[in-house]
């Protein structure tokens, strides 16, 4: 039940169900000073969550808490001793006419995040004992696909990990989960974690809320890295938009996480 609540109240309290929501507020108000404000407000804050700049300075610090994983970091003996290597999930598109049979297909942060894990599993396989690698997501609502871990195993064994090496955890249907179960099911004191570079500060916390060890592997970078700014980036885009939206997403899940989860 909290699942659903957590995804409603994310639904309208973000663009663009927010923005929704002012626009039916602004229809049923008679004109007057206020519904110049709010049209105002409403095609302003729309116009900054859409420039690349805004965007930037909204995901960024999610980004760059964590540094990219260095192998070379990890070299000494005993640096990369870890219990396992853990992908989270970031999203399917069911019933995808390629896949087949199986139906189930990997959203485009789930390939990037599966891809990644798969190039680390091999490096770090070619230095120590091979890994355990759990790709983390289930279902979010009961539809009749594959869970996630399930469609992440097919891909991932396709990239070359072999089958014997990966062990899904199925279930999970949220961040906190993500942790909670592959914490409960498999109970690693220390990981390296794949997932979303932007989403990395709410994956590594969950995990660290369960008293495990965390060595950061991001990946899937949103925002560009190239300097100064052109004319061109203040005109507003779909893929600045939706930047804002999954900054503003994680800082509200954060926010949400820390009030439900933390000790």
């Amino acid at each position: 039940m909290m699942v659903v609540v957590s995804k409603l109240l994310t639904a309208f309290l973000l663009p663009p169900g927010i923005f929704v929501f002012l626009l039916l507020l602004v229809a049923f108000l008679k004109k007057s000073p206020l519904r110049t404000i709010l049209t105002g407000t409403f095609a302003l804050v729309l116009y900054l969550l859409s420039m690349e700049p805004a965007a930037d300075l909204l995901i960024r610090p999610l980004e760059d808490q964590y540094p990219p994983f260095m192998l070379e970091q990890f070299r000494a003996p005993g640096e990369i001793e870890v219990d396992a290597l853990v992908i989270l999930g970031g999203g399917t598109v069911a019933n995808s006419p390629e896949e087949g049979e199986r139906g189930t297909s990997l959203g485009e942060e789930s390939l990037k995040r599966s891809f990644y894990g798969a190039r680390i599993y091999k490096q770090l396989s070619e230095m120590s004992t091979p890994l355990k690698v759990i790709p983390s997501g289930g279902k979010v609502f009961d539809v009749g696909q594959d869970p996630e871990a399930v469609a992440m195993s097919w891909f991932l064994e396709e990239l070359g990990v072999p089958i014997e090496h990966i062990q899904p955890e199925p279930n999970s249907r949220n961040t906190w989960q993500n942790a909670l179960y592959v914490v409960q099911r498999y109970d690693p004191r220390r990981i390296l974690l794949v997932t979303s570079a932007y989403h990395m500060p709410r994956g590594v916390w969950s995990f660290q809320q369960l008293n495990v060890e965390v060595i950061p592997a991001p990946t899937d970078y949103k925002s560009d890295r190239y300097m100064p700014y052109s004319l061109e980036s203040y005109l507003p885009t779909l893929n600045s938009f939706a930047c804002s939206y999954k900054a503003l997403h994680e800082y509200l899940g954060l926010f949400l996480y820390k009030l439900s989860y933390g000790k």
